[in-house]
């Protein structure tokens, strides 16, 4: 987990990067002033319905029409209520954004809205609820559940349910009731502009990324939080008054004329090894990432690392271990998604049962990571869920490197 975030600003994008001593562990990279942001709410406008896919097509101002798949019995928010019960296009809908569009395929779109809070998370789910209070699959405390039911199930309406994140275990049940109560009403202002909004109307604005990183972590452990904005300063500032208090010491706003935040954190080389296709280790091995249509291939290059007897002796075992590691870190750090192939050094210690518990724990720091299987060709298969584009055409499209 990183223990120092960065935020600057550069050609309108906001940059926010971690750090663990010294070295980079995370990035997220968005428009200043993002008008198509994912967890935005809006009211859209449906203007294909492909019924055989239960599928339809949703304008909500993007340049392109968004998808929204189809919920059996569902209970849309939309302007007009039909005999037949079902959506017609011409129809208006709230809706949230909840993918952007990556390559060839449109911006995704969901008819359930969801509010984020820090401890909870409130969402219409559009037909009654068997559970109607949730809790993440990390809280196990069977006196807090049966507590929190108790106390939240009689606030939560019909139609929606609320789930408890794993550091609602850390805080007081008046902050968890507080918390949920806060994204209640947020939910409730949206449905009640059901049919009072035009097409294209912005309802909700989701929080900036800088800001859902701190929101999102349980395990955030950030020693500092260094801006050279003053707008994300202030939104900082605010948020941390208000939801993260113990946090507001860790806050600064850089002001040196002399030399760029940025350039402090060495961020023009970080950026540029993000968007290359080799990736030195330091045991003299080599990453190649090679991205293509169906997948990623990353392969180990022994490289300079073949030199060494001592790795010829322990069977590359720890090279392979080291390489897993790095490649953890470059798949959060690039955003990659999808099927991801790696061609890891064969021997007898790999690829093995024993070598793929191994992998399956330092992968899982990654939620978005799984280790799937070995292919009969000895090569070790991943998925990683996909959240928004890689970061490499993020840097491109705001030059964030100098040519």
């Amino acid at each position: 987990m990183p223990d120092t975030l960065i935020i600057y600003e550069k050609n309108n994008a906001i940059v926010c990067a971690g750090f663990e001593n010294r070295k980079p562990v995370s990035l997220d990279i968005e428009e200043k002033k993002d008008v198509f942001r994912n967890g935005n709410v809006y009211v859209g406008h449906i203007n294909k319905i492909l019924w055989h896919l239960r599928a339809a097509y949703v304008d909500i101002g993007m340049p392109d029409d968004c998808y929204m798949e189809l919920k059996e019995g569902f209970d849309y928010l939309t302007d007009k209520d039909h005999p037949d019960g079902e959506l017609h296009v011409g129809d208006d809908i709230i809706v949230q954004l909840i993918k952007q569009p990556l390559k060839k395929k449109p911006a995704t779109v969901c008819p359930a809205i969801e509010i984020d809070g820090r401890l909870a998370v409130i969402k219409y789910m559009g037909q009654k609820q068997n559970t109607e209070v949730c809790f993440s699959s990390k809280i196990s405390d069977k006196k807090f559940k049966n507590e929190m039911s108790s106390i939240l199930s009689p606030a939560v309406p019909t139609k929606m349910i609320a789930l408890l994140r794993t550091n609602a275990t850390e805080a007081s049940h008046e902050e968890i009731v507080a918390d949920y109560e806060r994204g209640h009403r947020i939910l409730e202002n949206i449905i009640e502009l059901n049919g009072k909004r035009t097409k294209g109307s912005l309802l909700y604005s989701a929080s900036p990324k800088y800001i859902t990183t701190i929101r999102d972590s349980a395990e955030i452990e950030v020693k500092k939080m260094i801006t050279d904005s003053p707008d994300v300063y202030v939104t900082l500032k605010d948020y941390l008054s208000e939801y993260r208090p113990e946090m507001l010491s860790a806050l600064e706003f850089y002001s040196d004329e002399h030399q760029a935040l940025e350039n402090v954190f060495d961020m023009q080389k970080n950026l540029s090894e993000i968007c290359s296709e080799k990736v030195w280790l330091k045991s003299g091995a080599q990453l190649v990432i090679q991205q293509t249509e169906a997948l990623i291939s990353i392969d180990i290059n022994s490289s300079k690392a073949s030199a060494d007897r001592k790795n010829f002796k322990n069977g590359f075992l720890e090279l392979n271990l080291e390489a897993a590691r790095e490649i953890s870190r470059q798949l959060i750090l690039r955003n990659y998604s999808g099927v991801i192939i790696v061609d890891f050094i064969n021997d007898k210690s790999t690829p093995g049962p024993a070598f793929i518990r191994e992998l399956e724990k330092i992968f899982e720091k990654d939620k978005r990571t799984q280790v799937v299987d070995i292919t009969k060709l000895g090569l070790v298969e991943l998925t990683r869920k996909r959240e928004e584009g890689d970061v490499s055409s993020l840097i491109k499209k705001y030059k964030l490197i100098s040519k």
